[in-house]
């Protein structure tokens, strides 16, 4: 994310590089394996390698700081050879340590099976065993280690975890490998893999991980976006997975090759396709799981629901692998080897499909007709794992066919809604991502752009507070040449910038879908930010890309991004704070506008104090234009004023001066500094949105916003011997 951002390149990056290092390893290392008389040492050896090339990690985001500004001077931001770049340079850092992880399975194997009857069931529970340890340091990874250790020392701590394991690998070796090995003599060479066994565990691999990403899109239609949410549903994905595995060692004893695998592919085609039902029934058309009963609750609920509505598909999925290694135990190589090719095989797949359904399938297909396909695969493939000659073969194809009609003529998905509106509301158009479903709406208002059905980005029926994003700090300014914006929505916001005496306005937006609903439903609010020389917008990363450029800008605007989104915790960092002082000119200015109606004191508090790390002066001014639903926005200049900024004449009557947090800034001493390192907004946010919808703490409102005004001109009444009284009237 540091280096893409936090939109689809980079989620698309990060399954590239793992599982073409895995795959890559397994295939090699696997072939190793089959010539080794010490495996568990091969094992040992490649966990220690895997530690130490993880420390490359570590030199990824200076070397993108590096890269990023010869790349962007060449190609230009949106150039897709600038993103080639970018995703070599990560397989560059990344791929080692993924290379070595991936031989650990076949090397494994080649250590346990004993005999080629046990392929299938020792391989079977190894994988079983790794993918449950997978979902424990997934959900380790996105509830706990980052909160507690920091994301630099959690990297640390997993790479020791590596060291120990490696260590205890050897000393096992040693007391295990110096003996005369039981297992039953094998030629290291032998008939290869055939091509139908290769295509079925190819199709295995790109079916699994590309429903993967389809499940996740479809949860997060009815889920809070978080970094809990991501952790939650891939835990309950890799625990079916485990699961799965497991499953299929059972089956084995009981049917035969061919039908053990009809059955799962069978059973897999038919739970896929019913999984959208699942999900809306589950979830009362698409309505969102409720956080009233507080975090802890909702965590529940969503670890539910996603089991119900994932779990049954992802269990037989999981058992695919598995069933599919029973074909190969007639294979005369070494079990490394075997296992090695197959698993390269069936993860080649998994990148594939992973790419294929984040880029192709949803913008083509739909999310419904997505995991239609996936479904309608699974059914196509299972008349192909029966034998010739199998008794009650034709049977046996006639339920396939049964499965097929039952989806393709009597289950319509075309009626199944992706987006659920309010009452009046009718969607205009929609659009389907891998990074969520960006749909426009209108009502009796005018338009409206949401994400998902948890995010609204902003609407004509917001056009007063949009452009007072815009208006307010260029006013405090004075006359700002060049003005940059952390992302568009709308594009409202960035067009009020156009009607000043600017030279040039830039205006970043993660989604590029999110810049088409722009320009092609608020052309009267926002059209000139499309047609004026003056203004570019691009679809790119805005944290990302100021820091990687050299631009200097008089003022900088943030939007209001909801703190519990997943990734929105990012944009409040020291680190990003200090990238936009240092893009500041002198005497310029940076307006970070917060939603009060979606943040508690807990959350201010570690923003303005880690604001106050990075700029010596910010003042805090708040608006109401829609009741209720009150914003604030902190000023931060990179050099002291003149004058104090509440003396400023504003021209903007709408918004009022809440206070200095420089002069405050002891009201502040006690919140923790968000970093990239130390995420507290991105873990902390969601956690109090439970907190707020089950009434222990509020967000910034009414009584809340008007404490937070009191404590911080609290010093400066006593200064005056001023009495305690409500400091503006309006609040009340």
């Amino acid at each position: 994310r540091l280096v893409f951002g936090g939109g689809a390149q980079a989620t698309a990056t990060t399954l590239a590089v793992f599982f073409s290092g895995m795959a890559v390893g397994s295939y090699l290392f696997g072939r190793r394996a089959s010539r080794t008389t010490r495996p568990i040492l091969l094992y040992a050896q490649l966990e220690a390698a895997a530690a130490v090339t993880s420390l490359l990690y570590f030199l990824l985001p200076a070397a993108n700081l590096w890269a990023y500004p010869i790349l962007y001077e060449l190609f230009g931001a949106e150039s897709h050879y600038l993103v080639l770049g970018r995703v070599l340079l990560c397989f560059a850092f990344l791929f080692p340590p993924a290379l070595f992880l991936g031989g650990t399975l076949p090397v494994l194997s080649e250590s346990f099976v004993r005999r080629p009857s046990e392929l299938a069931t020792t391989t079977g529970r190894l994988y079983a065993i790794n993918t449950a340890g997978a979902a424990a340091g997934a959900m380790l990874a996105g509830f706990w280690l980052p909160m507690m250790l920091g994301i630099r020392n959690a990297y640390l701590a997993t790479i020791a975890l590596n060291v120990a394991l490696a260590a205890c690998a050897a000393r096992i070796s040693r007391q295990c490998e110096g003996t005369p090995s039981s297992r039953q003599p094998a030629r290291a060479a032998g008939s290869s893999i055939p091509l139908w066994l290769a295509v079925m565990t190819f199709l295995g691999g790109f079916s699994t991980l590309g429903l993967e990403v389809l499940w996740t899109r479809m949860l997060a239609l009815v889920v809070h976006s978080s970094t809990y949410a991501f952790a939650t549903i891939l835990g309950v994905f890799l625990l079916s997975l485990a699961g799965g595995a497991a499953l299929s060692t059972r089956i084995a004893r009981h049917l035969s090759r061919d039908l053990h695998l009809f059955a799962l592919l069978l059973g897999a085609g038919l739970l896929v396709g019913l999984s959208p039902l699942a999900l809306h029934a589950s979830t009362g058309q698409l309505g969102s799981l409720p956080v009233d009963w507080g975090f802890g609750p909702y965590l529940i609920l969503l670890f539910g629901t996603a089991l119900v509505v994932v779990g049954p598909p992802a269990t037989l999925c999981g058992a695919v692998l598995p069933a599919l290694l029973r074909f190969a135990e007639s294979n005369d190589q070494k079990p490394g080897r075997t296992v090695g090719t197959l698993v390269a095989i069936n993860t080649v797949g998994g990148v594939c499909g992973s790419l294929a359904a984040g880029f192709l399938l949803l913008p083509w297909l739909g999310l419904w007709h997505g995991v239609l396909g996936f479904a309608v695969l699974y059914l196509l493939l299972a008349p192909a794992a029966l034998e010739k000659g199998r008794a009650g073969a034709p049977q046996l194809r006639l339920a396939v066919v049964a499965s097929l009609l039952l989806f393709t003529m009597f289950l319509d998905f075309d009626r199944l809604a992706i987006v659920r509106t309010e009452e009046n509301e009718t969607v205009e158009r929609i659009w389907e991502t891998p990074r969520g479903v960006v749909a426009v709406t209108t009502n009796a208002l005018g338009n409206r752009i949401r994400l998902d059905n948890t995010y609204i980005l902003g609407g004509t029926e917001g056009l007063a507070e949009e452009r007072l994003q815009t208006e307010f700090p260029m006013a405090l300014h004075g006359r700002p040449r060049r003005v940059f914006f952390l992302g568009l929505g709308t594009g409202i916001t960035a067009a009020a910038a156009l009607d000043g005496e600017v030279e040039r306005v830039v205006a970043t937006e993660l989604l590029p879908e999110v810049v088409d609903a722009s320009r092609e439903y608020f052309s009267r609010e926002a059209g000139a930010l499309f047609r004026d020389p003056r203004a570019t917008v691009l679809a790119v990363d805005g944290r990302t890309h100021l820091a990687a450029t050299q631009e200097k800008w008089d003022l900088v605007i943030s939007d209001l991004f909801l703190p519990w989104q997943e990734g929105a915790g990012s944009l409040y960092t020291r680190d990003h704070f200090e990238t936009v002082r240092a893009r500041l000119e002198d005497h310029g200015l940076f307006a970070q506008w917060l939603p009060l109606f979606q943040l508690t004191r807990a959350e201010f508090d570690t923003i303005a104090r880690t604001m106050l790390e990075v700029f010596p002066n910010v003042d805090f001014w708040y608006a109401d234009l829609r009741q209720g639903e009150p914003i604030g926005v902190l000023i931060a200049q990179t050099s002291l004023p003149a004058q104090p900024m509440a003396d400023l004449q504003t021209r903007v009557p709408e918004i009022r001066h809440g206070g200095s947090l420089r002069r405050a800034e002891d009201r502040f001493a006690a919140a923790p500094i968000n970093s990239d390192d130390n995420p507290i907004i991105e873990h902390r946010a969601p956690i109090s949105l439970g907190a707020v919808r089950s009434g222990q703490v509020g967000w910034l409102t009414g009584p809340e916003l008007r404490k937070l005004i009191e404590d911080m001109n609290v010093g400066e009444q006593s200064a005056a011997a001023k009495p305690r009284q409500s400091v503006d009237p309006w609040l009340d």
